[in-house]
């Protein structure tokens, strides 16, 4: 028992001896990382907690196997090709024991690939600064990362953005970053970051109205602050909604108030979206007429106007062209006087005729931008020839979906179509589009409630205007298209779609009844101006009372010859001096034909000639008329007056008397080519002497007048 006790005193004893005579051998990374990229390096190095480096024999091993032969070196650099994943350990060899101690086994990771550094974006308590962090992925220790800006390929300063720590910055300006991360001796780097674009676009207009009309073009810029230098495709979003657009500029027309935003991306990334930006779009200038159906000859005022009025706005007038070959579509001709604008939003059409379509929009700034058109329609009622438009049936309102052909009169060689504009239409509307064109005649069922028809040729000619309308009731009135002239006839007809009249029909003008008995027409035997008006009529069917729509009768009047007033005066003054001298030029004849019947004398030459060189007598000759038509003569005047003068009787000088006349009136007959002489003789009067007596000195003194009606061609 004894024995057995010693023993074991003895095993326990040589244990422990051996046990305490086993050194410490530990293996350490350098650096102490758990995770390493291809092409780093690293440093192992085992450390025995016994007697002298020197005492020691060094090996290294990886997953059990030993990779580095025993040396005097307990440290051991691995080169960045030769890292591997594994389990290292180091083995510590007493040189004069020989026994080997092992340290503890250390897992190393290597990943083969380079790392790439990555950028976030977070929140700054700076006010309109950018948060943004670098780092790597996976995280691992002992990073310090350098941060560049665009192209340039040195690092950032503290002069250049805030450093909140090594891999956290603040930027307030807009541009583009990026950033690389490096550790270890030597320098391990990772790939840079891709580009942080930390712009913030800007949507802006290329103009400074702070309303645009619809419209008028309009371009929204999406500028980036910092990226000039780089190729940008851009996207435009609309109320939430991404467009097509991929433009820096975006144009908008004919748009609503909306908010618009924009980002943009390039190679180096994509920005955010900018702040909305409120584009605010107002109605464009709307054309309004004075009359939508003036008189002939009247002036027409159009007026252009805004609901709110920008400075610098100018006004542009036209007249629409039809373009015939093109649905819906017009030409348009600057008016006079407004190819460079006006600054009134109105302007006066004088003289307006015939059925014309005007235009007007407005325009400013440098280069000019334009708001749309805007149209409107002034009619003609009067009938134009050429062109003119006929309707058939001829009656202004229609039962729904009947049959009409409006036929285009006028030049046969020129193109013509009728051109319907509805009442709730914003454009007229040619044949092609409501019915079917044959030749110049366009056939349609009425469906629209009301309509103004007229024709247009493609050299640009209007006709006048007619109405139509649709009745969607039982019963019409019918009445002519065109204007009724003054003094004419006119029948009017109330009309049921289906059945009899059970009472009497009413007519109405202007709301007032006219007729009212058993007759369905309304005649009128001579229209006048005060014929004119709305009519419409009233009757009973079935229990029922119906109306009619009403209708618009229009009267012309008839057109008289104008005089003009400064020639007034000069026509009564001759009337009235013909009226008092033709009475007296008869009694003065008379008179004087009875004071010289004892002197007459008849001249029967037909043409006198004028003695140049007497200077006793003075003669005039009028000379027939001729006509240059049919060379015959017309009429026939002669005028002989002779003056004498005074002969010396006795030495003396004859003295005439002014106390006498005398006139001789001739008229022949036919045979004597109707020559009519005048004779007036002023002779002396002796007062004691009342016998009538021609001396000589009264012959002297003796005028004579020939007056030769001649013969009328008609005779």
């Amino acid at each position: 028992m004894e024995q057995t006790l010693l023993c074991v005193l003895g095993l326990f004893s040589l244990n422990l001896l051996f046990y305490c005579g086993q050194a410490e051998v530990v293996l350490t990374v350098e650096p102490n990382w758990s995770v390493f990229f291809h092409g780093e390096s690293v440093t192992l190095i085992c450390d025995v907690k016994e007697g002298q480096e020197t005492d020691w024999w060094y090996s290294f091993n990886r997953d059990g196997q030993r990779f580095i032969e025993y040396s005097d070196f307990k440290k051991h650099q691995i080169h960045r090709q030769y890292i591997r994943t594994g389990n290292y350990s180091c083995t510590g060899d007493k040189k004069r024991s020989g026994n080997p101690q092992e340290s503890k086994k250390v897992h190393l990771t290597v990943l083969v690939y380079t790392p790439k550094a990555l950028i976030l974006e977070g929140n700054s308590s700076t006010v309109g600064a950018v948060m943004l962090t670098c780092s790597v992925s996976p995280s691992t220790p002992g990073w310090e990362y350098s941060w560049y800006s665009g192209t340039n390929t040195q690092p950032l300063t503290a002069g250049d953005v805030v450093f909140h720590s090594n891999d956290r910055i603040s930027v307030s300006q807009d541009g583009l970053y990026r950033c690389a991360g490096g550790r270890g001796t030597p320098r391990y780097y990772t790939v840079q970051s891709d580009t942080f674009v930390a712009i913030t676009p800007v949507v802006k207009l290329n103009h400074n109205w702070p309303e645009v009309f619809y419209g008028e073009e309009t371009r929204l810029t999406c500028e980036m602050k910092g990226g000039e230098n780089v190729v940008w495709e851009y996207e435009w979003m609309k109320q939430q909604v991404v467009l097509p657009e991929n433009k820096k500029e975006h144009v908008v027309v004919h748009a609503t108030t909306s908010d618009y935003m924009c980002r943009a991306e390039s190679t180096y990334g994509q920005t955010r979206w900018s702040k909305a930006f409120r584009l605010t779009v107002i109605d464009s200038p709307n054309l309004s007429v004075s009359s939508l159906w003036p008189n002939p000859g009247a002036s027409v005022n159009l007026n252009c106007a805004a609901k709110h009025p920008s400075a610098g706005c100018r006004f542009y007038w036209y007249k629409l062209i039809p373009n015939i070959a093109r649905e819906y579509l017009y030409d348009y001709e600057l008016l006079p006087g407004s190819t460079n604008g006006t600054t009134q939003d109105s302007y006066v059409v004088y003289n307006h005729t015939n059925t014309a379509g005007y235009a007007c929009r407005a325009g400013r700034g440098d280069p000019v931008h334009y708001t749309s058109y805007s149209h409107k329609f002034v009619w003609s009622r009067e009938f134009q020839s050429p062109p003119s438009l006929r309707v058939s049936p001829d009656k202004v309102q229609h039962f729904r979906s009947d049959s009409v052909s409006l036929t285009c009169e006028g030049n046969s060689s020129t193109q013509w179509t009728v051109v319907r504009f509805r009442q709730d239409g914003f454009m007229s509307q040619r044949c092609s589009g409501f019915g079917t064109l044959t030749g110049s005649t366009c056939t349609t069922q009425l469906n629209e409630q009301h309509a103004v028809y007229w024709c247009e040729s493609k050299s640009g000619q209007f006709s006048s205007a007619i109405n139509i309308s649709v009745s969607y009731k039982d019963i019409l009135l019918e009445s002519p298209t065109h204007p009724v002239t003054e003094g004419e006839a006119v029948t009017l007809r109330c009309k049921l779609k289906t059945g009899n009249f059970v009472a009497d029909v009413f007519f109405y003008q202007n709301n007032k009844v006219v007729q009212n008995d058993t007759r369905w027409t309304l005649t009128i035997p001579a229209v006048s101006k005060s014929h004119e008006g709305f009519y419409r009529c009233e009757g009973k069917y079935s229990q029922r009372t119906l109306t009619s729509p009403q209708s618009w009768i229009s009267v012309k009047s008839v057109s008289k010859p104008e005089h003009s007033p400064g020639h007034m005066p000069l026509i009564v003054g001759l009337v009235c001096g013909v009226l008092v001298i033709i009475p007296l030029l008869l009694l003065l004849v008379v008179f004087c034909y009875r004071m010289s019947k004892e002197n007459k004398e008849t001249f029967s030459s037909s043409e006198y000639a004028s003695p140049q060189h007497d200077d006793a007598c003075h003669y005039e000759t009028v000379k027939p008329r001729v006509d240059t038509e049919d060379d015959e003569v017309r009429g026939v005047v002669y005028s002989l007056i002779e003056i004498k003068k005074r002969h010396e009787i006795n030495g003396e000088k004859s003295k005439p008397d002014k106390g006498c006349v005398y006139s001789d009136l001739k008229i022949q007959s036919d045979a004597d080519d109707d020559q009519m002489y005048a004779q007036v003789q002023s002779c002396s009067k002796d007062k004691k002497n009342n016998k009538r007596q021609s001396t000589p000195a009264v012959a002297e003194e003796t005028v004579y007048s020939e007056i030769n009606p001649g013969k009328s061609s008609d005779q």
